[in-house]
């Protein structure tokens, strides 16, 4: 009985130490291409092209590479394009996106229903299977492809279904009418009860959103702008990718 239990806490010691090791050698697979970035980003030019594993490369350390990829990138300019769009994006989704399902949520028109089913819907389709449409109109028909708005402006169509069906779900189970009918008989209409008394109730829910449609933002940036950039004439236009 003894023999039995050391041999199968032996058994158990030996796969973890396996599974330890195999565990190690993945994660050095995966951060070995991070390490040689760090490694190689304060070496010259001919140094990384000489030999990308030395660590300090035959004229030492230097810094210049920063100051020179931020300003052939044009990263500030990049970078402030980027965060415009997407605090913009986030902003206008949370707004209109709490609204439409706060006006969905309290009100039995028939007409609610059919939106709120056609937003369902809309959140089957894949963002690749309009991407490239889009980029053609806006970007051959409208001409109105190298500005910031009409980047907002897809984010968020992109976000408003998703969002407006996280804000219905907390509206409809986490914020009692009585609340509203109290706010509505102490003078409040209808836009001062949702945001005075509705809107303060989701914030669980609004940083939720804020934070999946920064996510979102961001990824689509990318796709976007390298989907855009035969139609970028203007650099200041650009984001990061």
């Amino acid at each position: 009985m003894i023999q039995d239990s050391e041999k199968a806490l032996r058994k158990k010691r030996i796969t973890h130490a396996i599974m330890m090791v195999v565990l190690i050698l993945v994660f050095l697979a995966f951060i070995f291409p991070f390490i040689m970035v760090v490694v190689n980003v304060f070496k010259q030019k001919s140094d990384i092209m000489r030999d990308p594993l030395v660590l300090i490369g035959s004229k030492g350390f230097t810094l210049e590479n920063f100051p020179n990829a931020m300003e052939k990138m044009g990263f500030w300019r990049s970078f402030g394009n980027s965060l415009v769009i997407t605090v913009s994006a986030t902003i206008l989704t949370i707004l209109l996106s709490s609204m439409t399902a706060f006006v969905i949520v309290r009100n039995k028109w028939k007409a609610c229903g059919i939106l709120f089913g056609l937003m369902i819907a809309s959140m089957v389709i894949p963002f690749q299977v309009l991407m490239v449409p889009l980029v053609s109109l806006y970007g051959g028909i409208f001409g109105v492809l190298n500005h910031r708005l009409t980047l907002i402006l897809m984010h968020v169509g992109f976000s408003l279904s998703m969002a407006a069906f996280m804000f219905h779900g907390a509206i409809r189970t986490n914020i009692p009418l009585e609340l509203e009918e109290a706010a509505l008989i102490d003078g409040c209409t209808r836009w001062k009860t949702w945001w005075r008394v509705v809107f303060p109730l989701l914030k669980p829910t609004i940083a939720t959103v804020a934070i999946i449609r920064v996510l979102f933002c961001r990824r689509k940036n990318c796709i976007l702008s390298r989907l855009q950039l035969r139609h970028f004439t203007e650099p200041i236009h650009q984001t990061l990718v």
